[in-house]
């Protein structure tokens, strides 16, 4: 459904997109389409005080059309379209909408890297202050967007970053992953297979947020760490098991290395964690393919992004094209 949305809007109005993502201009107002199963988030930038200036008179301008009433958080007003059968319709009004209420303010807007006026450019933007990126369609000028974007490039391929927090967040994000399993096999007595696939995601998902740096030295890590944590997970599920059968405090067994990774790592009790270990394995393989530290897929959502770089000029709506 998100796709032929996407395809519906792109052909209808001759959006550029990248294939997940969609941006529009209207009389110069930078327009960003984010697509769920059912729905299309649309987002531009405005001031809160010009956004209460002009809001009801908005929303009252798209009261009959179906679309959900405006909201403003952080810099961005957003609409959401909820109808996918007159998605485009709907997205034609709220053109509309925007071109009569938003887009006089828009060349207000400074440029977010500078801060100056005079943009040249539609562009993404990254407005987070860490490793999770914020992409947002702004004004800004083509010369500073070029300049972060390198920046950005060179970030990536030097591999730049926090390896030893990197470290620690690929540690916490597998351990937490496992603490929830383990607690679901204690309290439920049974197993889901889908948390043992997320157990090396969760590691790389940790470990970016924590600035770990891209490369194959962090891939290396993120499923280094997923199988630490996995032997881990066996030795605390074995030793739980071994609580249980003798009836006494599981961290009476714990400190008992060696006995207790005898029986854990042994091949009888292995083939019984067989579910567990085979969905554990296709994590990780999984997370080796897409690994969030992959300085080509880094490399890639950039050049997807720049993809749709929009020169700023004077936009006249198009029309609805027939379908």
């Amino acid at each position: 459904m998100a796709q032929t949305l996407l395809e519906g809007l792109v052909s209808a109005f001759g959006l550029r997109s990248n294939g997940s993502v969609a941006v529009d201009l209207v009389a110069g107002c930078p327009i960003s389409l984010k697509f769920g199963k059912r729905d299309v988030t649309v987002r531009t930038a405005m001031e809160q005080g010009q956004y209460e200036a002009i809001r009801d008179a908005l929303n009252a301008s798209l009261a009959s059309s179906g679309i959900e009433k405006a909201s403003f958080n952080k810099g961005f007003v957003q609409f959401t379209l909820s109808k996918p059968d007159s998605a485009i319709e709907q997205y034609a009004l709220l053109r509309n909408a925007i071109q009569a209420y938003i887009a006089p303010v828009s060349a207000q807007r400074p440029c977010p890297v500078c801060g100056g006026g005079s943009c040249d450019i539609a562009a993404f933007h990254d407005f987070s202050d860490g490793p999770s990126p914020i992409n947002e369609f702004v004004r800004t000028h083509a010369s500073c967007h070029a300049k972060t974007v390198e920046q950005a490039r060179t970030r990536i391929s030097s591999g730049e970053g926090n390896y030893p927090l990197g470290v620690l967040g690929a540690i916490l994000g597998a351990v937490l992953v496992l603490a929830v399993s383990f607690l679901i096999v204690v309290l439920a007595d049974t197993v889901f297979g889908v948390l043992f696939i997320a157990v090396a995601a969760a590691a790389g998902i940790g470990y970016r947020l924590f600035n770990g740096p891209y490369g194959l030295k962090g891939t290396l890590t993120i499923i280094a760490v997923s199988i630490l944590a996995f032997a881990g997970y066996i030795y605390i599920e074995c030793s739980h098991y071994i609580a249980t059968y003798l009836a006494i405090p599981i961290f009476d067994v714990i400190p008992q290395f060696e006995a207790v990774a005898q029986t854990a790592f042994s091949l009888d009790y292995l083939a019984e964690d067989w579910f567990q270990i085979i969905f554990f394995v296709v994590g990780l393989v999984l997370a080796a393919i897409t690994s969030p530290s992959s300085v080509k897929s880094a490399l890639g959502d950039i050049q997807g992004y720049e993809s749709m770089v929009l020169p700023l000029g004077n936009q006249e709506l198009p029309q609805i094209a027939d379908r």
